[in-house]
């Protein structure tokens, strides 16, 4: 969950940062590019006039003095052309003019935008007239070196911005995931370790959005009631087997003084009677055991398979008898299984009852490894 809580995060904040600042900077970049075409136009304006007016001076140089457009920019190149396209006066590297171009400055200012071919400048050819017509064309020419270095400025400011507005995210997400995934895991372990039979794990509702709040006191409130109930459970079968043993251990010893005045036969009935009530006991005493251990697993031992099954089978063979089943078994000596006192005795009986109750009469069963 908190790495996808990071990566929607993330990607959230990228698509912001491509959606807001790209565009964003591009507009000013368009805008920038329209500013220098505009202050260009305007100075060329100026440079145009200027000329019309060295041209009724006597003796003045045909030319102005070229300007910058900023302080570490390379001032303006100017050429001067007469109406027949011959060039008067230039100022600076030649201008790449083609005749096309001039042609179409005889009627109308004609803007070049800068390339590889422009040296990267900016040129615009305009028609210098007064009353008498056209009187030359005027070709000035701007390096965009200030506008590029500009561009280049604002576009590693907006890249720098945004690593540092993603580093922010970054940060702010982790926090995010770690507020809303550490009660998330706590409850996640409260959860494991009480389906693992600690009922007295709780999730502690501390920290976190509230809705994970609350679901970690719901988690508590359920973990304290099926405490309640397992308590209870353990108390009910404490006090049941309690109370069972008092009369098993008063009919044992009625059945052992039986057996000492009773005959032979009637005395064998006697000690498979007394073998039962002693198993009787063993399984309260068990139960007894369980209801006042909570986590304590019960011991197992080696136990041989085939006299546990012949005794079981010589107890249930009566009653297989009363109901006209045949009862068998054939278990191998060396089979050997590992049980905790009385539950494989549990288990045969078990399984006896439900196959006696399964088949009809005259039917057969046989115990068999």
């Amino acid at each position: 969950m908190s790495r996808r809580i990071l990566a929607a995060q993330l990607l959230l904040t990228a698509a912001l940062l491509v959606g807001l600042c790209i565009p964003m900077g591009l507009d000013a970049t368009r805008h920038d590019r329209a500013l220098f075409g505009l202050r260009l136009t305007a100075s060329t304006d100026a440079y145009a006039a200027e000329v019309k007016w060295r041209r009724l001076s006597p003796g003045a140089a045909p030319l102005p003095v070229p300007r910058r457009d900023s302080a570490d920019g390379p001032p303006d190149e100017l050429r001067l052309y007469r109406a027949d396209d011959s060039p008067v006066a230039g100022t600076g590297d030649d201008i790449s003019v083609t005749p096309a171009e001039l042609a179409r400055a005889h009627h109308h200012s004609v803007t070049i935008d800068p390339s590889d071919a422009t040296r990267h400048q900016m040129i615009i050819v305009t028609p210098v007239s007064n009353a008498n017509g056209l009187v030359g064309i005027l070709a000035v020419a701007r390096s965009d070196h200030g506008l590029r270095s500009s561009i280049n400025h604002r576009w590693t400011v907006i890249a720098i911005g945004g690593v540092l507005v993603a580093l922010a995210a970054l940060a702010i997400s982790i926090l995010l995931a770690r507020w809303v995934g550490r009660p998330l895991r706590r409850l996640e372990h409260a959860a494991g370790e009480l389906g693992a039979g600690d009922l007295s794990i709780r999730a502690r509702a501390v920290g976190g959005p509230s809705e994970v709040r609350r679901v970690a006191t719901t988690f508590d409130a359920m973990a304290d009631r099926i405490q309640s109930l397992v308590d209870s459970q353990r108390h009910f079968l404490a006090d049941v087997s309690h109370q069972i043993r008092t009369p098993l251990t008063a009919m044992r010893l009625r059945l052992e003084l039986l057996e000492q005045d009773v005959d032979a036969t009637i005395a064998g009935e006697v000690a498979g009677t007394l073998v039962e009530v002693h198993r009787l006991s063993r399984m309260v005493d068990g139960l007894l055991a369980v209801s006042r251990a909570e986590h304590t697993p019960t011991a197992t031992r080696p136990v041989p398979l085939a006299p546990v099954t012949a005794q079981r089978c010589l107890i249930w063979r009566p009653v297989a008898a009363a109901a006209d089943i045949a009862l068998t078994w054939d278990v191998a000596d060396t089979h050997i299984v590992a049980s905790a006192p009385g539950h494989l005795e549990q288990i045969l009986d078990n399984l006896l009852s439900n196959a006696l109750e399964a088949t009809p009469p005259g039917g057969r069963i046989r115990v068999e490894s």
